[in-house]
């Protein structure tokens, strides 16, 4: 399948220098600054991590975090990123590279951009309003006990099924943004890249 990633130009350089850009710990990778600080987003990180090793494999190491791009950043349509889009930009400002690439489509893992953010925000993907509300009371009389937690966290897997569209929770494929997570890029499997961004103010 046919993917783009967009990574600082540092990464960029890495890859051509090494011939390989992994997704790794957080702790070495300065783009993920934000998980040393929010240790449910980095338990999410290794959450997707977990369904990465179960899905696809091979884990480079029992620490690694994945590397993410995008199948389609926006629809099916529109599937490259536009670099118009500020989502897209770093912040503070600062040259960055979208890397177009292909790869076997085993080695990668699909999901579902805006459900993704129900783990990062530690909510429960429910079936229906039943569930739901199932769900609100069991927490309500018990808090979130163990057994619950592992409930909740069942429900995240939805997000792989970018084939599922659902009036409340997401839209039909050729509508939605589709994430991909993989564990490394090789400089063979790039297609073409173009830099963009401003440089950091000094």
């Amino acid at each position: 399948m046919i993917l783009w990633t967009i990574q600082r130009l540092e990464a960029w350089h890495s890859l051509q220098d090494t011939g390989i850009l992994r997704g790794v710990t957080a702790d070495r990778r300065p783009e993920l600054d934000l998980l040393r600080n929010d240790e449910h987003w980095l338990r999410c990180y290794r959450w997707m991590a977990d369904q990465m090793t179960a899905r696809i494999g091979f884990r480079p190491s029992g620490d690694a975090l994945p590397l993410w791009a995008w199948y389609q950043a926006h629809n099916a349509s529109k599937r490259r990123p536009d670099l118009r889009f500020s989502g897209f930009r770093d912040w503070p400002p600062r040259r960055q590279v979208r890397i177009e690439f292909e790869i076997e489509d085993s080695l990668v893992l699909l999901s579902d951009y805006e459900l993704w953010h129900v783990p990062l925000n530690y909510g429960y993907i429910s079936k229906n309003a039943e569930d739901k509300r199932d769900f609100d009371l069991q927490k309500e009389r018990e808090g979130l006990t163990p057994s619950l937690m592992r409930r909740q966290e069942k429900t995240w897997e939805r997000i792989f099924d970018v084939d599922w569209e659902d009036d409340y929770w997401t839209h039909p494929r050729d509508k939605k943004a589709v994430q991909a997570t993989l564990w490394e890029l090789r400089l063979e499997q790039v297609r073409e890249w173009k830099e963009f961004g401003k440089k950091s103010p000094r």
